[in-house]
């Protein structure tokens, strides 16, 4: 059945488009046979069979695999959100919120990571976009003004805490 689902797929592309689609698929059976070929040569130094109805051995599954020190996954959202809140009037493009993300905290991130990144600050309020034509994100501001928006409030969180905690006497629990 599956077979008829893709000679019906098939049956819609012009001639032309077979065409192309015989002359890839040709070229890659010719890469299969060839990496075949050194795969064979390779056993057979190794002085292992050749066929792979004697090996009923799997090969281990490798550990995760690792990343170079500087390509770690990091979370660099909070890392954006400084280096923007650091120049709140400039216009930031992703390359250069990258090149800062390497330099100062040694982050290695894909430009289009980075992009992505602040593309969702941008739809949770943190940045705008600046005047219709150009291009980057701007820091937001309630006031329009551009100023930084209150990182204070996220940044004194235990000065927070202590004013909460001198007020929950007088809250009638305790």
């Amino acid at each position: 059945m599956t077979e008829d689902l893709f000679l019906q797929l098939l049956l819609k592309q012009s001639a032309a488009r077979l065409r192309e689609l015989r002359s890839e698929a040709e070229a890659a059976v010719e890469r299969g046979q060839r990496d075949l070929r050194y795969i064979d040569k390779a056993l057979e130094a190794k002085g292992g069979s050749t066929s792979t109805s004697t090996s009923t051995a799997t090969p281990a599954r490798s550990a995760a695999r690792t990343r170079g020190p500087l390509a770690k996954a990091t979370n660099t959202r909070e890392p954006i959100k400084e280096i923007v809140a650091s120049d709140p009037v400039r216009i930031w493009m992703p390359a250069k919120v990258t090149t800062e993300l390497a330099k100062r905290y040694q982050i290695e991130a894909a430009v289009g990571t980075v992009r992505a990144a602040m593309k969702r600050l941008l739809d949770e309020g943190f940045f705008t976009r600046p005047a219709e034509g150009e291009a980057g994100f701007k820091l937001a501001s309630s006031n329009g003004s551009g100023a930084e928006p209150n990182v204070e409030a996220t940044n004194s969180g235990s000065e927070g805490y202590e004013r909460q905690s001198a007020l929950a006497p007088n809250d009638g629990l305790g």
